[in-house]
């Protein structure tokens, strides 16, 4: 299963801007974590660029909306 990603960030420059974070990426998938979101998250960081990272767990829900025990 290939995993899915988003990465949102503010392109705005003009103005100045009242937020904490600059990116906020969201991923699915058990390997994400360890393979691709480490080495990116390091580059940001070398970048001075501020990332929020969520780092709670969450359990997997199957097709019909219960947890699956994962």
């Amino acid at each position: 299963m290939r995993p899915n990603f988003l990465l949102m960030a503010s392109l705005s420059f003009s103005s100045p801007h009242n937020w904490v974070y600059d990116v906020f990426p969201s991923f699915n998938g058990k390997d994400v974590r360890v393979t691709f979101l480490n080495h990116f998250l390091k580059e940001l960081d070398q970048r001075l660029i501020i990332v929020f990272k969520d780092n709670t767990t969450r359990k997997q829900r199957n097709s019909d909306g219960h947890s699956d025990g994962k």
